[in-house]
C-alpha cells in the first residue's frame, strides 16, 4: 500500500495505491476480486471507495480514497489488541451490507 497524489481532479488528492504483479494471461486477480469487494460494499462509512483501477502487461493496480490509521497503527498505539477484536470487527463490516 502506498500514498499516491491522484491528479486527474482539480486539486490534487493524496489516495491510497495498492499494486500487485499479475500477468495480462490471468483473468481473475486478487486485486480485482478485492475491487469488486470494495465496490460491493460500497457506502459503507468504514469501507474506502474505489477511485480507479487498471492493469499493465505485468501489475495491476487499484487507487481508492485513503483512510484514517492503519489497523496496524491503532494496534502500535495501543499496548494490545487482540486478535480476536479484529476478527469481530471484520465480521461487523462484511455483515452490515448483507
Amino acid at each position: 500500500m502506498y500514498k499516491a497524489t491522484r491528479m486527474a481532479t482539480d486539486s490534487d488528492q493524496i489516495v491510497a495505491l495498492k499494486k500487485s504483479r499479475a500477468s495480462l494471461a490471468l483473468n481473475n486477480t486478487i486485486l480485482n476480486h478485492e475491487r469488486l469487494l470494495l465496490q460491493l460494499l460500497d457506502g459503507h462509512p468504514s469501507i474506502p471507495k474505489v477511485l480507479a483501477y487498471g492493469r499493465l502487461r505485468h501489475f495491476e493496480y487499484l487507487a481508492m480514497e485513503l483512510a484514517g490509521m492503519a489497523l496496524n497503527d491503532v494496534r502500535k498505539q495501543r499496548l494490545f489488541l487482540p486478535a480476536a477484536n479484529i476478527l469481530v470487527i471484520a465480521d461487523k463490516m462484511v455483515r452490515f451490507k448483507q
